[in-house]
Formats: C-alpha cells, sequence, structure tokens
C-alpha cells in the first residue's frame, strides 16, 4: 500500500512541477513577447480557450465579448473572443500578446468591425493601439498589467447598432 501512495506521490509532484513550470514559461513569454512562446500561447488559445469561450461571449452578463472581423487577405468572416472594457465612447482592450495578433491585424486594416458585447452588437472602428495608461484598463486590469507588463491597449470607437446588423452578429443557438 505504502509503494502505491508513493508512486502516486510520484506523479501528483511531477504534474505539480510540469503545470508551475508552464505557468513560469507562459508569464515569462507575455512579459518578454517571446515570439515563440507567444506563438504556442495563441494556438492553444485558438483551438482550445477560444472554442470554450464561443458557448458564452457576448451574451448578457458575460465578460468576454464577440469580434466579427474579415481577414486582411482572405476576407473570410472571423469570430474572436475578446475581452472589451467599456470606456467614454467605445471600449478598450488589453493586448498582452502586443499588437500583431491576427484578430487586431485584421480590424486595422479592415479599419472596422462589430462587436457583441453583454447582449448587444456594437460597430467598433478607429482601432487605435495606446499606451494602457492612457485608458481604464490601467486601474480596472492592474494585476494583469502588473504580473504579465502589458503596454499597450486597443482603443476602439464603438456606436451600438439594431437590425440586421445586430442580428447577423448574434450566434444561432
Amino acid at each position: 500500500m505504502s509503494a502505491v501512495l508513493v508512486v502516486l506521490g510520484v506523479i501528483a509532484g511531477t504534474a505539480l512541477l510540469l503545470l508551475a513550470t508552464a505557468m513560469t514559461l507562459l508569464v515569462i513569454g507575455i512579459r518578454t513577447q517571446n515570439r515563440r512562446i507567444l506563438g504556442v500561447v495563441r494556438r492553444f488559445n485558438r483551438s482550445v480557450t477560444n472554442r470554450a469561450q464561443l458557448r458564452t461571449a457576448g451574451k448578457e452578463g458575460a465578460t468576454m465579448g464577440l469580434l466579427h472581423h474579415r481577414g486582411r487577405a482572405s476576407g473570410r468572416a472571423y469570430v474572436t473572443p475578446i475581452g472589451p472594457s467599456p470606456e467614454p465612447g467605445g471600449f478598450a482592450v488589453v493586448l498582452p500578446y502586443g499588437p500583431d495578433t491576427d484578430w487586431l491585424r485584421n480590424l486595422r486594416a479592415a479599419g472596422s468591425g462589430l462587436l457583441r458585447f453583454d447582449g448587444r452588437t456594437y460597430r467598433v472602428d478607429r482601432p487605435e493601439v495606446v499606451p494602457i495608461g492612457e485608458t481604464v484598463l490601467v486601474e480596472r486590469e492592474a494585476a494583469t498589467i502588473r504580473l504579465f507588463k502589458v503596454e499597450n491597449a486597443l482603443r476602439l470607437r464603438a456606436a451600438e447598432v439594431t437590425g440586421r446588423a445586430a442580428d447577423e452578429a448574434t450566434p444561432a443557438p
């Protein structure tokens, strides 16, 4: 019996060590904007985290929104979960991976998109990367900013839309 407990203890300890190592690499990678680590994190988020968030993002009471945008080269329609924070005239979004994410490059190329947030739909435009200290995020996301050493945010001008445009941005049940 004690041999089984020792083996289970070693397995549990190894799992915790691997998790701690992965979390440390994540924080260091984002803090230093390491392209290799950011690439791994982006791929993981695209295939795992984002898929889970698509179920609830954009709905009333959800903290995440859904950004509808078009591919800058392909013209393909994309939906990306993002974490917008309302501010006067629009929204601010933390950019922990920096300003070179595909969704942001697409939005900047198009100049506008639709954001489904808290059960409402907004036309967002004038995407502008700004120092995070110039946004409401400096207070709301202080822990994230410090942990990941985030320097930039995205500022979006927004206007609520209704009718057909709003219906198009509402995911089917």
